[in-house]
């Protein structure tokens, strides 16, 4: 058996017009190849697969979406047991609209207006009827603006210049009633660009055309990638007094592709596979240079890049590995290897199935194609197989069984003061015992046969649990306080000659619960974690979400609790040794959050502030004393100006200034002393305090 891969590059390179025909001719035996094998993927889209029998030289011809071609052409795989051959995948090209139009006479990509068609048609004869009745023939010389003078305003009028045979006519355009092109293949270029515009708004179908060749009637599966609409789940949960509860789960299907799906096998995969689009269908044109001739016919000089390919060998050898995953049903086996999605074309994508042909291998890529690097798993999708063949009309949905089984539930209750400040949300804690994995989805809750509320409910892992709440619970009443945060010094650190203070701050949460029920409820309490908040009451919460802690309240029937959720943070704020007050240090000093060490040290610190204080208290004194006498040396330089030099009262004064300039002088040495006394001060406490770390 052989068989062939067909990467997307190699569709599109066999797709286009100039691939050479093949070598053989083609039966005219056309093969329907029926839809066996549908995967439908959470993440967008599906894979299906085709599995039919084909005889000689035969085609298969599938119709798509014009959309849809750009996946099909990034992953049809192709298979052709029996010793055939995949010879040719063809569809048609789709060029760029803008240019297809651009290759005509007449370019439509521009604004059709009459004088853009007509300037394009420069040299072409033409008829134009004018509206009172006249006609004429020529050829197109131009189109020109004149001004043209309406009532008191003059406009610019566009005026066709015509070459009759008896000479230059000049045409308003506003007068053309009709105009005909003379010139056939004009006029037939100008019809194909008008039909092709409006083919563009047609339904967009399109097929792709399968060759197969070989002799004998053999098997082939074709396989490929749709845009998909996302499968869904609902559920219903139904609670009973004397039994467990029990879950039942539908898929919601909807076949939108162009076939019906009769006797399909349907497989549905979680999980988001990456999967985008890329345009392969329309052609890619790169904008070449216009080079100019040389006139002197020399060579430009060429810069050439350097090699970056990676060495390899001549050959590459290896095989495509995976792990089988089985499945009780031998149709449902599909093949896990690395690939789109984690699974290649099986595992968690479903892919391929095992042949449904006797004897037929695992899928095997060397065939047909250059060969693949070797890869592994790189993830598990979970997916659902659907026991029994579906079918399905096209345009039609339905909805599948796909859980049926026990699960455990328990009853309780769920307050957030954000959802609802006055009630708690009547809920289920539902763990997964099943042994598959429940999608996300709405569940309808049924308790003791009548329904009680709708919920939704996480994607959940086989042995996980997840909580749901699906009604108001009015027999539960809770009140949430929170008091105002509060701040006591916790610790006095020194650093680095730096003093610092931890501030701890606390804050509170005070829930009131009443149970006016008759049975006791436990209370799931939800309170947004906040990261600059420790807990610290409880020591630890039940438990703790992304955003959300949870608290756990037991409500005996028609009583009220309270309990408390208290949350402490820290700051720090830092203060100068230098240039703190003293009564700050004083209080630092004699707080119980300061260390004995700490304490010890702004005592060092104090004293040496002190003994700096006084020192430069001692040096104030003396300058002011200076001060003073220079004031009243001033005042008495001021009245002796008006005395006379012979006087007794400026005699007096002369004495007294003598005396006062001594006392200055002496002064001024003492000063010098105390400033020294001040900086000798300063210097020990600058050294006490400059390296000093105490905690």
């Amino acid at each position: 058996m052989r068989r062939f891969f067909t990467p997307f590059l190699f569709c599109l390179l066999i797709g286009l017009t100039t691939w050479p025909a093949p070598s053989h001719t083609y039966a005219q035996q056309e093969a329907e190849i029926p839809l066996t094998r549908a995967v439908l993927y959470a993440s967008g889209v599906g894979f299906f697969e085709h599995l039919g029998e084909v005889e000689g030289e035969a085609q298969v011809d599938l119709e798509f979406s014009g959309d849809d071609i750009n996946d099909l052409l990034q992953s049809l795989v192709l298979e052709d047991f029996g010793g055939g051959v995949v010879s040719a995948v063809t569809y048609d090209s789709r060029e760029p609209l803008s240019r297809t139009l651009g290759a005509f006479a007449i370019d439509l990509t521009a604004g059709a207006t009459m004088s853009n068609l007509l300037r394009q048609a420069r040299g072409h004869q033409i008829e134009v009827s004018l509206a009172d009745g006249d006609a004429l023939k020529g050829r197109i010389v131009d189109v020109e603006q004149r001004p043209d003078p309406v009532g008191d305003h003059v406009i610019d009028a566009e005026v066709l210049l015509l070459k009759t045979l008896t000479g230059l006519r000049s045409v308003p355009l506003r007068d053309v009633f009709e105009l005909r092109l003379l010139d056939k293949q004009l006029e037939e270029d100008f019809q194909k660009a008008l039909e092709l515009l409006a083919s563009t708004r047609a339904t967009d179908k399109k097929s792709i055309r399968l060759h197969f060749g070989g002799q004998g009637e053999r098997t082939v599966r074709i396989g490929y990638i749709q845009e998909f609409p996302v499968w869904k789940t609902s559920y219903r949960l139904v609670l009973s007094p004397d039994g467990q509860p029990y879950l039942q789960g539908w898929a919601i299907v909807e076949n939108l592709t162009e076939r019906d799906w009769n006797d399909v096998q349907l497989t549905l995969v979680s999980g988001q596979p990456i999967s985008f689009i890329m345009n392969l269908h329309q052609p890619l044109y790169i904008q070449r240079p216009r080079v100019s001739p040389e006139v002197q016919g020399t060579l430009r000089p060429q810069v050439y890049e350097q090699d970056l390919t990676v060495d390899a060998p001549a050959e590459v050898r290896g095989r495509f590995q995976g792990k089988p995953v089985r499945s009780a049903d031998p149709a449902q086996r599909v093949f896990a290897g690395g690939g789109f999605g984690g699974g290649g074309f099986g595992g968690g994508m479903g892919g391929f199935g095992e042949s449904q042909t006797p004897d037929a291998p695992t899928f095997d890529l060397r065939q047909g194609a250059a060969q693949l690097a070797e890869t592994g798993e790189v993830g598990e999708l979970f997916r659902y197989e659907i026991k029994s063949p579906v079918r399905l009309a096209r345009r039609k949905s339905a909805m599948l069984p796909v859980v049926n089984a026990e699960v455990q539930a328990e009853k309780l209750a769920m307050y957030n003061p954000d959802v609802h400040a006055e009630h708690p949300l009547g809920g289920l804690r539902v763990k997964n015992t099943t042994d598959l994995h429940l999608m996300a989805g709405p569940i309808a809750v049924f308790d003791e046969g009548e329904f009680a509320g709708d919920a939704r409910i996480a994607e959940t892992a086989p042995g996980e649990d997840r909580l749901i709440s699906y009604a108001l619970d009015l027999n539960l009443e809770v009140k949430m306080t929170a008091k105002e945060p509060t701040r006591s010094l916790a610790a006095v650190k020194i650093i680095s000659g730096r003093g610092e203070t931890v501030y701890r701050w606390t804050r509170e949460h005070h829930y009131v619960v009443k149970n006016s029920d008759d049975q006791a409820k436990r209370v799931l309490v939800e309170q947004p974690i906040d990261a600059e908040w420790e807990l610290t009451s409880p020591k630890s919460p039940l438990e703790k979400t992304r955003s959300l802690y949870r608290f756990s309240v037991s409500a005996p029937p028609g009583e009220t609790i309270s309990f408390e959720v208290v949350e402490q943070k820290t700051s720090r704020e830092e203060f100068l040794l230098l240039s703190a007050e003293n009564d700050q240090l004083a209080v630092y000093m004699s707080h119980n959050a300061a260390s004995p060490e700490v304490q010890q040290a702004l005592s060092q610190v104090s004293q040496l502030r002190a003994a700096l204080q006084e020192a430069e208290q001692i040096l104030q004194s003396t300058l002011s004393e200076i001060s003073e006498i220079t004031q009243d040396q001033n005042r008495i330089r001021q009245n002796m100006q008006a005395l006379d030099r012979d006087s007794a009262l400026y005699r007096r004064y002369v004495e007294k200034f003598t005396q006062q300039e001594d006392q200055i002088e002496t002064l001024r040495q003492r000063s010098s002393q105390q400033r020294k006394a001040v900086a000798s001060a300063r210097q020990r406490l600058s050294n006490f305090i400059e390296d000093l770390n105490v905690e």
